[in-house]
């Protein structure tokens, strides 16, 4: 009798098991970065964490320029528009290739535990917006030390960090995210100057 009620109470709690293994499987849900799109997005650029992608592809050209004319200028049936709190990125999948970066209310995050060097490097008009990004990464940390605010011989269609310094890369990944995601690269830009500086930042020209 006891062997027979044994056997009862294991055959129960097989069956709870497994329909608590199903409901978990059912109720899963995909971390953010799962998203394939986001995923190929984030190999080259860093995103914000702890935060879901809103993704959606873009099937109507001429009602997103509605929109927005300036961001949208580029744009392309089935491009991907990638949008954070605080960043919205258009991004051509298939070419694996960023159009365009839109940031909002973004700062420099808190500083590095030892001197960072940066050179700012801008296009066009955006002196003011380097020196601007100057004063706040001064002010933020002592440990941000800006060596250089100078215009660029390179044209940038989106705001870009270099890393010079290939062991000051985690730096250049946790300050790229703390001015809304822009993408960190190793290699300069056709044009671009060399710099003794750990990182340069370079700035879009926005019309």
């Amino acid at each position: 009798m006891k062997l027979q009620i044994l056997s009862i109470l294991l055959t129960i709690a097989v069956i709870v098991l497994g329909y608590l293994y199903l409901q978990a499987r059912q109720g899963a849900t995909l971390p953010a970065k799962a998203d394939p799109v986001v995923a190929k997005l984030g190999k080259i650029m860093a995103l914000p964490e702890n935060e879901q992608a809103q993704v959606t592809t873009i099937e109507n050209v001429e009602a997103a320029k509605q929109r927005d004319a300036t961001f949208f200028a580029t744009a392309a049936v089935g491009d991907r528009l990638i949008a954070y709190k605080q960043l919205l990125v258009l991004y051509d999948m298939k070419a694996g290739k960023i159009k365009n970066i839109q940031t909002f209310g973004t700062k420099p995050p808190p500083g590095p535990t030892k001197t960072l060097t940066v050179a700012l490097r801008y296009n066009g008009n955006e002196e003011a917006r380097a020196k601007d990004l100057k004063t706040q990464m001064e002010a933020a940390s002592p440990n941000y030390k800006i060596v250089e605010v100078a215009k660029s011989k390179a044209t940038y269609t989106l705001d870009v960090i270099y890393v010079v310094n290939p062991a000051r890369r985690e730096d250049a990944i946790t300050l790229g995210q703390g001015l809304g995601g822009s993408p960190v690269v190793g290699e300069l830009a056709p044009g671009e100057a060399p710099t003794d500086a750990d990182l340069i930042v370079a700035f879009r020209d926005i019309p």
